[in-house]
Formats: structure tokens, C-alpha cells, sequence
């Protein structure tokens, strides 16, 4: 069976062209002799690592905390800290206080509607 030739881009047979090119230079360049890596020896003396690991330094921390107490007080302290900022949020620089006797302000995202100017406030 014979085969039809492929007709190939001026861009693609340019590339094979410099790819044979280049491999031709390659190998006359070494002139078809075998390389081989070989044993450059030693620069200098190694050492070993002083420094102490740092997830078992920071492992050996909290366990510590841990068996004191320590660990379990930063927790209470960090959660207690932020359920009072959820009811007690601090307020926003230029937006009026609510008084107490105002009803809390509830709304939900509706993506489908726009406004034609800017929403303040939702009272």
C-alpha cells in the first residue's frame, strides 16, 4: 500500500528542520562518545543538624501547657473572646448605634435584585 505524503506548515517542517539540526550538532559535538558521570569526591566535611526539630519542639510546648492547666485556660479565654465579640460586636466607624429599643435588623441576599442607588440601611 503505498502511503501519500503529509503535507506539513511551512512553520512545522521549519521546526523539524532545526530539531535534526540540532541534534546532528549535538552528537558531532561529542563526537558519538559515550559520556559518564564519575566520582568528583568529597568538597568538604558534612555535620550534623544542631537545631532542634521544630514540630517536636512546638509538640513538646503544648504538651506542656497541656499537663499545667495552661492549654485549657488559653482556650476558655480565646472562646469566651469570641462569643462576646458575636453579641457584643464592636461597632462600625460612621454607622449609627442602634438604641436597644429598635428592633434588630434582619435581612437576607436576594443576587436577582438591584439597587438604583447606594443601600445604607436596611431599617
Amino acid at each position: 500500500m503505498a502511503h501519500l505524503p503529509l503535507r506539513q506548515s511551512n512553520a512545522v517542517a521549519h521546526l523539524t528542520k532545526l530539531v535534526l539540526a540540532l541534534s546532528l550538532a549535538s552528537i558531532a559535538s561529542t563526537g558519538g562518545a559515550k559520556t559518564y558521570s564519575s566520582d568528583l569526591g568529597t568538597l568538604g566535611p558534612t555535620y550534623e543538624i544542631k537545631e532542634p526539630d521544630l514540630l517536636e519542639d512546638i509538640t513538646a510546648t503544648l504538651r506542656k501547657k497541656e499537663a499545667s492547666g495552661e492549654l485549657a485556660r488559653i482556650q476558655a479565654e480565646g472562646r469566651q473572646r469570641a462569643i462576646a465579640s458575636i453579641r457584643e460586636p464592636k461597632p462600625v466607624q460612621g454607622c449609627p448605634r442602634r438604641s436597644k429599643s429598635e428592633p434588630l435588623c434582619r435581612s437576607s441576599i436576594e443576587p436577582g435584585l438591584v439597587a438604583d442607588q447606594r443601600v445604607v440601611s436596611c431599617g
